[in-house]
């Protein structure tokens, strides 16, 4: 037996001397591409596992990513292979999601306007209501038209009036025929809105005209909807600080009935300043598919003392997204109606049985009169 292992001694050190050999001529060789993939790592707050506060169906319209990769530095990354990095990537986003735009002429809708004032001790002083009809007539590249036509409470009906036609900007929603915005791209930034962390560019808009400037900053999450999710306005005259308008997508994917079905919408929050100290408090619920897109809006007006002096509520009534197309405002999808079956012989048994009963009783006593 020793000697059958003594001739397997050179054999064994010739292999290993293969196998050393042939080691070393593969790692001469350049290493190629693996073709099995390592598995992705699943995004924080995406698992199953670890759901992310306020991450459900709700949001996913605004879902931009993980909610740590929602930076500045990552929203300019996000945005560098657009076609164009300057106010044409602004207008575009305002022509896809603009509460007019995004319908064809003929759109229309009609809301009702129910105003109450108050006097200097905070009564009452008169409600009146008021319902217009607005009526989409074009849209362009960078505007729209509106006919709006003021309906007349005459003996309890609401009367046509005058019609009014109104070129509005699709940047501003204010007049076009003022004068010629500028528009310059700023830094990025985030917006939290109802738990989602949105990466945004901004954009300042600047317009003069007779002794008064407006300038304006708009967060825009792009390719999102909403879109514009803050707006910030500062007003100067004669360079005197003039009124500042402040609005915020609050609220993302509440729910609201249009059409007979509960469709995604988004809460809007205004605060108007004065330079007098007084101060309008707006909310307002809109949706991409209503024409113009408010459903509700509850406004307030207060002065400088904090007093509350008018206040208004605004209610889509009906509306159209062709002229022909009518669709009614509801609260609340129509309850089922309740039925009740009455058999008409069991009923005449149940008479019976209750006058036989009558019948029965023992009488009253009598009592004899004094």
């Amino acid at each position: 037996m020793r000697r059958r292992f003594e001739h397997l001694i050179p054999r064994l050190l010739f292999g290993a001397w293969c196998v050393a050999a042939g080691g070393a001529a593969l790692g001469q060789q350049p290493a190629r591409a693996s073709t099995v993939d390592a598995p992705l790592l699943e995004p924080a707050g995406e698992s199953p596992a670890e759901p992310a506060e306020e991450a459900s169906i709700l949001a996913e319209p605004m879902s931009a990513g993980p909610l740590e990769d929602a930076s500045p530095n990552n929203a300019e990354d996000a945005t560098e292979d657009e076609p164009d990095n300057g106010a044409d990537v602004l207008w575009s986003e305002l022509r896809r999601t603009h509460a007019w735009a995004r319908f064809e002429p003929g759109a229309w809708r009609r809301l009702r306007v129910v105003t109450e004032s108050f006097d200097a001790a905070g009564e009452s002083a008169g409600v009146s209501s008021a319902e217009r009809i607005e009526r989409l007539v074009a849209v362009d590249e960078e505007t729209y038209t509106l006919e709006v036509e003021n309906l007349a409470p005459v003996a309890g009906l609401a009367t046509p009036g005058a019609v009014e036609s109104r070129h509005l900007s699709l940047l501003t929603d204010r007049s076009a025929d003022l004068t010629t915005p500028t528009i310059e791209e700023d830094e990025p930034t985030t917006i939290s809105s109802g738990g989602v962390v949105v990466p945004c560019r901004t954009w300042r808009v600047t317009m003069t005209g007779q002794g008064a400037t407006e300038e304006e900053l708009l967060a825009v999450a792009v390719g999102s909807d909403p879109a514009v999710l803050r707006r910030s306005l500062a007003t100067s005259v004669g360079g005197t600080p003039g009124s500042t308008v402040t609005a915020n997508v609050s609220r993302l994917g509440l729910p609201v009935i249009y059409a007979e079905q509960l469709t995604r919408s988004w809460q809007v929050r205004t605060t108007i300043t004065h330079p007098s100290g007084s101060r309008t408090e707006r909310t307002a619920v809109y949706s991409a598919d209503a024409p113009g897109g408010l459903h509700s809006e509850s406004a307030a007006d207060f002065d400088a003392s904090g007093r509350r002096t008018f206040w208004s509520v605004t209610d889509l009534v009906e509306s159209g997204r062709t002229p022909v197309e009518r669709v009614e405002a509801a609260d609340a999808p129509e309850k089922p109606a309740v039925s009740i079956e009455v058999n008409p012989r069991r009923l005449m048994r149940l008479l019976r049985r209750d006058e036989r009963r009558s019948d029965d009783a023992p009488a009253a006593p009598t009592v004899p009169m004094q």
